[in-house]
């Protein structure tokens, strides 16, 4: 188990990647909509490193439809 694990509960959770990945969109796009507070970061576990609920890929792919 990662130091980060034993700091964090991360279980469950998404990486940007994972995110942009099951929503269909780029992670840059995913970044985009946190900076403008579309999509809020559950777990931050270091500087360059955060985690986002699974609920936040139903939330991408709103937005998304959203701006069609």
């Amino acid at each position: 188990m990662s130091q980060a694990r034993n700091k964090h509960n991360i279980e469950g959770l998404l990486k940007i990647s994972e995110l942009a990945e099951a929503a269909n969109e780029s992670s840059s796009t995913v970044k985009y909509y946190v900076k403008e507070g579309l999509v809020e970061i559950a777990c931050k576990t270091g500087k360059n490193m955060a985690y986002y609920a699974p609920e936040s890929v139903e939330r991408v792919k709103l937005i998304r439809t959203l701006q069609s």
